[in-house]
């Protein structure tokens, strides 16, 4: 059987100060209208024998803001977010919402990320926009035009969901938003594998995620675009190819000559050798990052009232810092408290550049 559901949802977020469980009350964000997502959407039927039905519908997701009944109008709105889906199409309630998890998360994703990316105090809150499901109000009925069809029809059929998106949205808030216009369009289709990656982690390490596990989510950012944009770090080989083999092959015989060596040990060694050569280069891993950033366009950070250089000296620190989380030499949580912010500034403008196409 094919149903019509209308879904009430609320998208939270963490009002609380970092490393802290105290609830802030002034901390609120506020949308001036709803945003508003109409879709169209297309069912198939198809039959073992004949051709296949199509039904076409629409199906309309608004998100708003929440206020208490009987409150003066200028009181802070409540924390949570309000969200409606209207007339999507399932066989089951389960099977609604499988298909519906993957455009929510992305709309709490991008929430996130436009909230963080307005708010100024991102060394005291980082919020994180998740959908409370469990606790979701569904209604649901059958749907007249599939009732229709299978007065014509058999049993045994099955369907294909897929849907196109197009609309447009304005929004404020209590952070203190920009005005105008929000591209909305990139919030509910997939984007390119590279951005999904890095959003997916900076929406990891925001919340009430603990210093070191911020830290290390936010580094995998920039780890990925070292390898992703290796061809704009500026280095320059030390060794050439063929000096990498002719030394690998005057180690093979070094060690062919030894019994204290297994021929496992002996590829292995033989392999970590060559990998140090082949990353060996002109300049360290801080001078190849902060020229992948500047082909990025990223040299200085933006926080509050000052800038900070995006330099070598910067990202050194903050390489030292993930070598020591690395190797579980990190005692200092103070350190990751200090860095998270500015990483988190950082880790924002490598995703706009990123979604920009550079």
């Amino acid at each position: 059987m094919l149903f019509r559901y209308n879904i009430e949802l609320h998208l939270t977020y963490n009002r609380m100060a970092l490393y802290d469980r105290t609830p802030d009350s002034e901390f609120r964000v506020e949308l001036e209208k709803p945003f508003v997502w109409e879709l169209n959407q297309t069912v198939q039927i198809k039959e073992e024998n004949g051709e296949p039905k199509t039904f076409s519908d629409t199906y309309k997701i608004e998100l708003s803001s929440v206020r208490k009944e009987n409150i003066e109008k200028d009181h802070m709105p409540e924390p949570y977010f309000s969200m409606t889906i209207e007339n999507i199409l399932g066989e089951t309630k389960d099977a609604a919402c499988e298909y519906l998890s993957g455009t929510i998360e992305r709309i709490c994703k991008n929430l996130t990320l436009e909230i963080n990316h307005h708010n100024c105090n991102r060394h005291h809150y980082q919020p994180r926009v998740e959908a409370d499901w469990s606790h979701a109000v569904w209604k649901k009925q059958e749907y007249e035009p599939y009732l229709e069809y299978l007065e014509n029809q058999g049993n045994g059929r099955e369907f294909h969901v897929w849907n196109h998106m197009t609309e447009g949205f304005y929004m404020t808030s209590c952070l203190k938003f920009r005005e105008g216009k929000i591209d909305y369009e990139n919030w509910t289709m997939p984007e390119n594998e590279a951005y999904e990656f890095l959003m997916n982690e900076y929406y990891i390490a925001l919340g009430q995620e603990d210093a070191k596990s911020k830290f290390f989510h936010l580094f995998s950012i920039i780890e990925y675009i070292e390898h992703r944009y290796e061809q704009y770090n500026g280095a320059v080989p030390l060794y050439p190819e063929e000096t990498r083999k002719e030394i690998g092959d005057m180690l093979q015989e070094l060690l062919a000559e030894r019994d204290d060596f297994s021929s496992k040990e002996r590829k292995q060694l033989c392999g970590q050798v060559s990998g140090a050569l082949a990353r060996a280069a002109n300049i360290g891993r801080a001078d190849k990052l902060k020229n992948i950033l500047q082909y990025m366009r990223i040299e200085k950070l933006k926080i509050h009232d000052h800038e900070i250089e995006v330099d070598r000296a910067f990202l050194q620190k903050m390489i030292a810092l993930r070598n020591k989380t690395f190797h579980g030499e990190g005692k200092d949580l103070q350190e990751y408290i200090q860095a998270g912010p500015k990483m988190l500034y950082l880790c924002e403008m490598i995703l706009e550049a990123v979604r920009k196409g550079m």
